[in-house]
């Protein structure tokens, strides 16, 4: 469903109705309990970006001008050192612009803005607020520091854009339907007007951030999901940069199936192993992988950087110093 238009919000509602019916039709009343929490949250943010969006429009509506010129994507399959990767280049805060987990939530000049007004405002009377962030931080995601170090002001990919609009497998964490629900994880597959209301509402989404951060520099992003949309994101970034980590497969795969099914003890504990959904996690990361091999012949050699995890794990100063030269 388009607000407006594409630009300003998407949202794939057909996607969202799927996960619901599979949802409440499986005796599962632990996962109706969290499903309905999640829902009422879900609403709440759009609402709340919504109306942060069309603030945009009214206030900041020169974010419209940018051009987000020679991006830089970090891409890989999930649990391949793109956090870590792109956690080192961001250091480099001179040349790139990143979002953080909060801004890929509400991803809006105005939000940016507000942010940096209670910024300001905390840092003058001690800073309890930050104090408090990552207070909760700690507390919400403990136990994720050996999966993923996650925290509002830690530097994030930007799939919350794609979560958002309901085409990332990262929803399949919280509905196990992964199996019966396979068209929002390659958008390069999917009809052109979702493709094009997608990418509308993603480039949109980077203006409006790198407006209110500051439009001189490089946006600099990471995600494990953008091999299954490389092709969605180069035809909006024909000069964005690609910098692909390469894990061995029998690695790789296994790994992104614990990884993205680790809240299934959580909310479907009688489901077996055997599920079919644990399956197509694993086609999920084999796809990813077919489909990055598939564009990469297609890039320039100037804008495509390969390196494998192994060296970057080994030699990570080296690896970013390659990188830059």
């Amino acid at each position: 469903m388009v607000y407006g238009s594409a630009s300003l919000y998407y949202v794939r509602y057909s996607v969202l109705g799927r996960c619901m019916r599979y949802t409440f039709t499986t005796f599962n009343p632990r996962l109706w309990f969290i499903t309905i929490i999640l829902l009422v949250l879900f609403f709440i943010n759009n609402l709340s970006l919504f109306l942060f969006r069309l603030i945009d429009e009214i206030f900041y509506h020169n974010y419209r001008k940018v051009e987000i010129k020679s991006p830089v994507f970090i891409i890989a399959n999930p649990r391949s050192g793109t956090t870590f990767l792109h956690r080192m280049m961001s250091k480099d805060s001179k040349r790139f612009t990143y979002m953080k987990f909060a801004h890929t939530l509400f991803c809006a000049a105005s939000f940016v803005h507000f942010t940096k007004l209670i910024k300001r405002m905390d840092d003058s009377v001690g800073s309890p607020l930050t104090k408090l962030l990552n207070k909760m931080d700690n507390q919400l995601y403990a136990g994720w520091e050996d999966i993923h170090e996650m925290g509002f002001n830690k530097a994030e990919e930007d799939e919350a854009l794609f979560a958002q609009s309901m085409m990332s497998s990262g929803i399949f964490v919280l509905f196990p339907f992964f199996h019966l629900i396979k068209d929002n994880y390659m958008l390069d597959h999917q009809p052109n007007h979702v493709r094009e209301n997608m990418m509308k509402f993603y480039e949109s989404s980077l203006k409006r951030f790198v407006y209110a951060r500051d439009k001189h520099k490089t946006y600099l992003a990471k995600n494990v999901n953008s091999s299954g949309r490389i092709q969605s994101i180069l035809s909006r970034f024909p000069d964005a940069k690609i910098i692909f980590i390469a894990r061995n497969p029998y690695q790789a795969v296994p790994s992104m199936v614990s990884m993205f099914s680790s809240m299934y003890g959580f909310h479907s504990p009688a489901m077996p192993k055997t599920h079919p959904t644990y399956k197509q996690w694993a086609n999920c990361s084999i796809d990813f992988f077919k489909r990055f091999n598939e564009v990469k012949k297609t890039l320039n050699a100037s804008q495509f950087y390969s390196l494998k995890y192994d060296t970057l794990i080994e030699k990570p100063k080296e690896t970013v110093l390659n990188i830059y030269n």
